[in-house]
């Protein structure tokens, strides 16, 4: 993306003047998600898009993600995108972060005005609400979705001011808290929404006022307001089906003049059919329009909504239609859309000098679209999803849990299955109780989505997993053993960053890219690594001890954390350590030739291994922290192999028990 794009650089030179972003809540119709993670995300972080080349690098994302934090510190920021669930994008690159996404079922959601209910109208807010470290809050807000096309190529509105004024601040804490009500398992006593809807932000009115769909008052009540013989200009990409009857039935009483800018396709061609085009050139007052556009604007999408009068200016995500304004049109009441935007009020100057800027001139020759064109375009921009299903991923418990809807609301059928990343295609019913992914555990560093379908493959859902316990994501390992093992003399290892590799890259410990030390060693030609590898054990089971020291961690929960953490979070973790050597252990048994003259010296590794296992395994109650015991090598047979003049099988296995006593770990 060039960052001569209007609206990213517009975005970013705002972000700029805010300073550091403790809480960014994004609410879309329809998400891209690997556009927002790689553009809208980053610029959140700090970072540069340029910079995001491969999963690694999103991980400096990852690690200021406060997905577990009801109060972010500085070194974090708590990301949270609510969206459609019918209207996810799952094209191009897979979800690279843990940024909170919340799929949104508007049937859930309540308003406060008794006629507008959204059973069968969509979430469609395009609504970004920012808090600083140093206490500010901002607003954005406009007519742009999540994607690369509403932040690139198309032609949108756009909002953004601090919020100093205690009206405005409720009205967005009303909007957000009736979105996060209607989500199973959201904590109600966020303080963000705390903050928005107790805290004060000042006693001076803003010139500006938060409108959203929650209101007791609908959108329309506040642009007929004082506007009773004045002029409406409408800028708006679709239409109601019988727009000329919602102009006649709600309009045109109030204003002698009304406009209407409609947007053209990639097809040039307008979101109205010529019958209703033509129904409503005969109403007296209204006029369709079109702006003048500088050349390179005109192949563009405007997909922008404004509504202007002489005293009011309408910044949103209000299309001209029944839905998008929520009217109720006869016992039609349940197909209101969820909506937001700003309302601006204006002085005749700042009315005369837009109207100067946006120059408009009579709509010449339009192309029109079809009814089954206008349908098919609806169609095509909702999945027929018949489920909104939330699953969280517990880096902690290495779980998955159903979060909403509950097991018993599934609505399930027999052979209904759920793909997931390791585990491939799955009865459902699997998930009628928390999922272990202790086996699988890997697949999920990169790959988070997920999709529910009925065994004829027809989807009912598909989406991505949200995730916590971001701190017990084991992102980063050692390359090989001697790597592992010397990250391991000082104890430290996590401090050794400059040989921390990323999980999801595991290499082939016998292949081309196996180390000259780790051949070395196997083969035996230098004696000291062997000192250095044991030393290494050594302090693995130092840091064990300092784990149950009530010294460094006063209570049981620190303890446990913390050996959990040597089992299988830090890097050179004891199942790393397991991965490792049983990959040794398999190439060996394999083909014992590509070890050449020492094998020996990998079975002394798994056998102390082993007894560093076992004693870690004693620290712990909770078995499915265990780490499973690891098959040896016979070395009465590799003994044999090596030194045929050792015929005494009696001697050479009481000397192995003599090394396999010294090798033990005196509790």
């Amino acid at each position: 993306m060039s960052e001569e794009v209007k609206l990213y650089k517009h975005f970013t030179e705002q972000l700029a003047k805010m300073g550091k972003v403790k809480r960014a809540w994004f609410t879309t119709f329809n998400l891209d998600i690997s556009f927002f993670e790689r553009y809208l995300l980053s610029a959140l972080a700090g970072i540069s898009y340029r910079d995001l080349n491969n999963p690694t690098s999103y991980e400096a994302i990852n690690k200021m993600l406060a997905n577990d934090e009801a109060e972010p510190t500085d070194e974090y920021m708590d990301v949270k995108v609510f969206y459609d669930y019918r209207a996810l994008m799952v094209s191009g690159k897979s979800k690279q972060t843990a940024v909170q996404l919340y799929p949104v079922d508007v049937k859930k959601i309540s308003a406060q005005h008794p006629d507008i209910k959204f059973t069968y109208g969509v979430f469609h807010p395009k609504v970004i609400l920012i808090e600083t470290y140093v206490g500010e809050y901002w607003l954005m807000t406009g007519s742009a979705n999540l994607t690369f096309g509403g932040w690139s190529r198309n032609r949108e509105s756009f909002f953004c001011e601090k919020i100093t004024d205690t009206y405005v601040a409720r009205a967005v804490g009303r909007f957000f808290t009736s979105i996060t009500s209607s989500l199973r398992g959201f904590d109600g006593n966020d303080p963000l929404l705390n903050k928005l809807n107790t805290g004060k932000f000042g006693t001076t009115r803003s010139r500006w006022q938060f409108f959203s769909s929650f209101e007791k008052e609908t959108f329309l009540d506040h642009i007929l307001k004082n506007e009773s013989n004045h002029k409406l200009i409408v800028w708006s990409p679709y239409f109601s089906d019988e727009i000329d009857e919602l102009i006649q039935d709600y309009l045109s009483e109030y204003f002698e003049t009304i406009e209407i800018v409609p947007a053209k396709n990639k097809n040039q061609k307008i979101g109205i059919t010529e019958e209703k085009f033509r129904a409503c050139t005969q109403i007296e007052g209204l006029r369709f329009k079109q702006e003048k556009l500088p050349l390179a604007a005109i192949d563009s999408f405007a997909h922008a909504k404004a509504w202007l009068t002489p005293r009011l200016l309408a910044i949103g995500s209000w299309n001209m239609t029944r839905s998008g304004m929520n009217i109720t049109a006869g016992n039609q009441t349940t197909n209101h859309n969820v909506e937001a935007g700003i309302l601006y009020s204006l002085t005749p100057g700042e009315y005369k000098q837009l109207t100067e800027r946006h120059t408009l001139s009579a709509l010449k020759d339009p192309e029109f679209m079809k009814e089954d064109e206008l349908e098919k375009e609806k169609q095509e921009l909702l999945e027929p999803f018949s489920l909104c299903v939330d699953l969280l991923l517990n880096w902690e418990a290495l779980t998955i849990e159903l979060i909403s809807p509950t097991y018993g609301r599934l609505s399930l059928q027999a052979d209904d299955r759920i793909i997931l990343p390791g585990f491939g295609r799955q009865p459902l019913y699997i998930l009628e109780n928390k999922l272990s992914i202790r086996k699988h555990f890997k697949s999920f560093l990169t790959d988070r989505y997920f999709e529910i379908e009925k065994k004829d493959g027809t989807t009912l859902f598909k989406g991505y997993l949200r995730e916590q316990g971001l701190a017990e994501r084991p992102v980063v390992r050692f390359e090989n053993i001697d790597d592992f093992l010397k990250c391991w003399v000082d104890g430290r290892p996590e401090d050794k960053v400059e040989l921390h590799k990323p999980t999801i890259h595991t290499e082939d410990e016998m292949g081309d890219e196996l180390s000259e030390q780790t051949k070395k060693i196997l083969m035996n030609e230098e004696r000291n690594p062997w000192f250095s590898s044991f030393y290494a054990f050594e302090q693995i089971v130092s840091r064990i001890d300092q784990a149950n020291n009530r010294s460094f961690f006063r209570t049981k929960h620190e303890r446990i954390s913390e050996l959990k953490r040597i089992g299988r979070i830090l890097p050179g973790n004891l199942l790393e350590l397991r991965e490792h050597l049983e990959l040794l252990f398999r190439r060996y048994h394999d083909d014992p030739q590509s070890f050449k003259k020492s094998p020996v010296y990998l079975w002394f590794l798994i056998e102390k291994a082993n007894m560093v296992f076992q004693y870690f395994n004693r620290q712990l109650d909770d078995s499915a922290e265990h780490i499973k015991k690891l098959e040896n090598l016979d070395l009465v047979q590799i003994v044999r192999q090596h030194l045929p003049q050792e015929t005494d099988s009696d001697k050479i296995k009481n000397w192995i028990q003599y090394m396999k006593s010294k090798l033990k770990i005196q509790a």
